[in-house]
């Protein structure tokens, strides 16, 4: 029986790319760079490609102590999302566009390929539920729009564990031939290897977390014999031979970095930011700002899956709402729910949290939810729906809570556009609405298939809208008032700095990364007041040029004016401004009024 041709045939299976095309490609490159982590990877992946250095992340920027070298390492994270990136701009153009285009792909290939598996183990419109509920959840479209590496790490995740389910025996599939087995065993082997260069050892860790406890819970006998089975299941995967082909894909880029000794920003070498500080430092809480209570991930998954989480209680069970029990099925059942509370787990014992952490269980949880909503619309399941919409509208009126007091928890001196926050009030009113809508459907049409129906559809209807103003008035907003003021003047400065005026960013805090993607030249960036310790030495060394400056208007106002009005040697021009009020940036111009100090 071939499996692939019967299940991708179909008109479903279009249909499905269509709604990906709407919420992971329209207007993809309309929206200039997110910061803070697209505008550090696209602009290192730019860099990549004006140097042809493609073994070390490099930012266009001078390094903040002597000997201000140009352009500066960046170790933060392996070098997959820069090799996707770049090539993409390579081939296809420098654009925010091109840039992205590789993350959209692989969303799409991730859909795709979870409503395989849940077509293969659930049948035909469970796994045609499962990749519609996985395109159309929020964090889900968030991440396939931006350059990032949380929906990369999806993917070599779920190509992981479905080489895997597959060498298992997971599922209704018919049995592998000796090398079909092979093809799965380095199927699973380079998904491991691709994590690790997207990610890092998480990429080792966790699948090997969800494999053990798997295998574990589903291996008969006790004490030394079960373990001595286990062994031999894990076996299948040929250890030997993928901790060899494991070794020679990621290691030589490792080793390629390591060797060059150079240092970053901050002057740390590659092994102490990299694997010290991104790999053991945050799992402890070394990244302190994004530390949060155990009980975060609960809300994250929540509103990063909306509407679909609210009914994931119910959904999680082995017990199906139409009481039909299928023994094939319990093995997929359980591993889905060891993929997904592994994770969840994991990442809520770590002290750092960010919502983008526990992406990886979203597939997971789509696979759980399509099956139980394809059992759902049988019937027998009318209170778990009403239940999980009456959820979906608490969730809705807590976000829209959040959003009308976000301003109190906004930075000093950093508040929140007030475009940012009507956007947040049209989005909240549209999935508040689309959640009440569905109830009230459920409610006056209970216990009928047109009511289930109903009820689901205006909730999927209710994310495309919400993915319509996402992309359009929240692309506008965005581009228009928050990210473009400060990426116009790192513009508007090329030509100066193309006639070797250096150019400093000043106060530019938090760090604003997407800059750089748009500068030609290589900046300097300041964080600490004053600005003298660096503008007179630039001042010296380009007397005739003088010394560009693009700072926030607040910091100019209250801090710069005075600091080179004291001066009276030196002089400022205030060339270009860009935004309104306090969220409004400038471009200044520096110069000595005698051409010396």
């Amino acid at each position: 029986m071939n499996i692939f041709h019967h299940r991708f045939t179909q008109p479903s299976i279009w249909l499905l790319v269509l709604i990906c095309f709407f919420t992971f490609f329209w207007r993809l490159g309309s929206v200039p760079l997110f910061d803070l982590d697209e505008g550090l990877y696209v602009s290192c992946s730019r860099q990549m490609v004006l140097s042809g250095d493609y073994i070390t992340p490099r930012l266009n920027t001078h390094q903040s102590a002597p000997p201000y070298t140009s352009p500066t390492p960046f170790f933060e994270k392996p070098i997959m999302v820069y090799w996707l990136s770049a090539g993409a701009q390579r081939l296809l153009g420098v654009t925010e566009w091109a840039a992205r285009l590789p993350v959209a792909l692989l969303s799409l290939f991730t859909t795709l390929l979870v409503a395989y598996m849940g077509a293969c183990w659930f049948g035909r419109r469970a796994g045609f539920l499962a990749g519609v509920l996985y395109a159309i959840a929020p964090m889900t479209i968030a991440d396939s729009r931006q350059m990032t590496t949380d929906a990369i790490l999806v993917f070599w995740f779920l190509l992981t564990f479905f080489a895997f389910t597959r060498l298992m025996g997971i599922g209704k599939i018919p049995e592998l031939s000796s090398k079909q087995r092979w093809g799965y065993v380095a199927l699973f082997w380079f998904g491991i290897a691709s994590a690790l260069l997207t990610k890092g050892a998480v990429a080792i860790l966790l699948p090997g977390l969800i494999i053990s406890i798997f295998l574990g819970m589903t291996t008969n006998g006790q004490g030394i014999k079960k373990w001595r089975q286990v062994w031999h299941r894990l076996n299948s995967l040929k250890i030997v031979f993928g901790v060899t082909f494991l070794f020679l894909l990621a290691a030589p880029w490792h080793l390629a970095i390591a060797q060059h000794a150079e240092r970053d920003m901050d002057g740390r070498t590659f092994i102490q930011e990299y694997v010290i500080r991104q790999h053991i430092g945050r799992f402890r809480g070394g990244d302190k700002v994004h530390n949060a209570p155990p009980y975060t991930y609960i809300g994250y998954f929540l509103m990063g899956f909306f509407p679909w989480g609210s009914f994931a209680p119910v959904a999680f069970r082995r017990r199906l709402p139409t009481e039909v029990q299928d023994p094939q099925e319990a093995d997929s059942h359980l591993f889905l729910l060891i993929w997904f509370w592994t994770i969840f787990v994991f990442f809520t014992l770590s002290a750092a949290k960010l919502p983008t952490y526990i992406v990886p269980i979203y597939p997971a949880a789509a696979l759980l939810l399509g099956r139980w909503f394809n059992c759902s619309l049988e019937g027998g399941a009318d209170r778990a729906l009403l239940g999980g919409t009456f959820l979906a509208v608490f969730v809705t009126v807590g976000m829209r809570v959040l959003v009308e007091r976000s301003p109190r928890f906004a930075r000093p001196g950093n508040p929140i556009p007030i475009d940012i926050l009507t956007l947040g009030r049209h989005a909240t009113d549209i999935l508040m609405v689309g959640s009440i809508l569905a109830c009230f459907c459920l409610l006056w049409l209970k216990r009928t298939h047109h009511a289930r129906r109903l009820g689901i559809a205006i909730m999927a209807v209710t994310m495309f809208l919400f993915t319509g103003l996402f992309v359009t008035e929240g692309y506008a907003f965005l581009g228009r008032d928050v990210l473009g003021p400060y990426q116009r003047l790192a513009q508007r400065a090329n030509t100066l700095a193309g006639q070797g005026t250096p150019v400093v960013y000043y106060q530019v805090d938090p760090r604003r990364p997407s800059m750089l993607y748009y500068a030609t030249y290589a900046p300097y960036e300041r964080k600490q007041r004053p600005l003298s310790p660096l503008l007179l030495p630039l001042l010296l060394q380009n007397p005739k040029t003088g010394v560009l400056v693009i700072t926030k208007e607040s910091e100019y106002n209250k801090h710069l004016l005075a600091e080179i009005g004291g001066q009276a040697e030196l002089n400022m021009k205030l060339v270009a401004h860009d935004g309104v009020g306090q969220e409004g940036w400038v471009l200044a111009h520096i110069t000595l009024k005698n051409g010396r100090l």
